[in-house]
């Protein structure tokens, strides 16, 4: 969780929470460098996402969104439309 403080023009602090959630996948069909750019590329476009990281070598896709704006169920989806089916 992230706290963010704002301070309006009159001077008093407002505190905000955002709420952020990992995702993590193992995709069986991800084997090369250009996977991996595609999917970061396509998901750091995506609202909510705040950071991808892809481990090659393990197979591993990491998401970090904001439960607000995302869902796992949207980003299984789009992981589908992307060529990635998750079993």
């Amino acid at each position: 969780m992230v706290t963010l403080t704002i301070v309006d023009r009159h001077f008093s602090t407002v505190r905000c929470f955002i709420l952020a959630k990992t995702f993590v996948l193992n995709l069986e069909n991800l084997e090369t460098t250009a996977d991996a750019q595609k999917i970061e590329n396509h998901f750091l476009k995506r609202p909510g996402v705040e950071k991808v990281a892809v481990e090659l070598g393990l197979k591993i896709v990491s998401l970090h969104y904001n439960e607000d704006v995302g869902s796992p169920h949207k980003l299984l989806e789009a992981f589908t439309k992307l060529g990635y089916p998750v079993k």
